[in-house]
């Protein structure tokens, strides 16, 4: 990468990082009303002026307020994107790869139940200039046969045939779920090992690691408290290629005898912040929040190009989280100061 085109990204990332929603704009947003004044506030108030500038805010639902989020959130990956040198375009692309991912996921999900079927209206045809299958196709697929005929090119298609179901029999989503993921994560890494070199690969990697661990660790409380599920259940479904704990610690949270056990196991491992309390959304909050500042530091003293625009991603994810938050919480009714308490800032 040039010196001009890494100047670019950063200098670039880390002024978008410095637009971002502040307390007074949370603040504001948790006491709006209604999803159209939370609109209101973001196209006029905010650096989302541009995405709701054709807005009605009146008209607006909840429904297309996430997926303007959405679409904001992939415009600015390809804004830092556009400066990167041909030969690190791979790098910066990871996004894609993860949204074709998540729609493959969702369209799954369509087939085992029709409770999922706000996807087709979902569907974000502006990524299929980037994409590797056609998402238009990916629509009218009815069934997994025709879903594995349209990613026949992709390595998706090998990794969805070892999975394909029996005549009535449904689909195994948590089984492709895992693989699909696993995959995602061998392919970043690889790209960063590929493309980065000394200390900025060591960071980007402990970056990524520390995110996919926080999953692990969220996943088997989850499962221990809500579904009682025991060791054999709960490993096959974890990314334990990726360690950054020891392999014993972690054998010892997955052989917990419940979600109790497992809070007094973690208690004494560096993830103890989460043992305050019993409850999975404080979990799932807490590793948000560790991933948050994380991210945070290396933005702020990192001059590394492909380290500043892996951390934007991640703080600016959290933001549209929290914007999502909101939005949930103030379409139903919950108080100003509680949804104020989940967001991550």
């Amino acid at each position: 990468m040039t010196s001009l085109s890494a100047n670019a990204i950063t200098t670039k990332a880390k002024a978008m990082y410095g637009r971002r929603l502040r307390s007074e704009d949370y603040h504001a947003l948790v006491h709006k009303k209604s999803v159209a004044e939370i609109a209101a506030y973001l196209k006029n108030e905010t650096d989302y002026a541009s995405t709701f500038a054709n807005v009605k805010e009146s008209e607006i639902h909840r429904g297309d307020l996430e997926a303007l989020l959405k679409k904001d959130m992939f415009e600015r990956g390809c804004k830092l994107a556009h400066y990167a040198d041909g030969k690190d375009k791979e790098l910066y692309e990871i996004g894609i790869f993860k949204s074709e991912i998540d729609l493959i996921l969702g369209k799954l999900r369509l087939f085992n139940s029709s409770l999922y079927s706000e996807f087709e209206s979902q569907i974000p045809f502006y990524l299929n200039r980037y994409t590797s299958f056609d998402l238009h196709k990916l629509k009218e697929a009815q069934t997994y046969s025709a879903l594995c005929e349209i990613l026949a090119r992709t390595d998706y298609a090998k990794i969805l045939l070892k999975y394909q179901p029996k005549g009535n029999e449904l689909i195994d989503y948590p089984q492709v779920e895992t693989a699909l993921t696993k995959y995602y994560y061998d392919r970043v890494l690889l790209t960063i090992k590929r493309h980065l070199r000394g200390k900025t690969q060591s960071d980007c990697l402990t970056i990524f690691l520390t995110g996919i661990e926080l999953q692990n660790i969220s996943k088997i409380y989850r499962l221990k408290k809500y579904y009682h599920a025991d060791a054999e259940t709960i490993r096959p479904t974890l990314m334990l290629d990726y360690l950054r704990i020891s392999k014993s610690k972690m054998e010892e949270l997955i052989e917990a005898a419940d979600a109790e056990s497992f809070l007094r196991i973690l208690a004494d491992s560096p993830y103890r912040v989460f043992a305050d309390n019993h409850d999975y959304v404080f979990i799932e909050y807490y590793a948000d929040r560790i991933k948050y500042h994380l991210a945070e530091r290396h933005m702020r003293f990192s001059t590394s190009p492909a380290i500043v625009f892996l951390t934007y991603t991640i703080l600016h994810e959290i933001e549209m989280s929290n914007l999502v938050n909101i939005i949930e919480g103030v379409r139903y009714g919950v108080s100003a100061d509680h949804i104020e308490k989940t967001c991550i800032y």
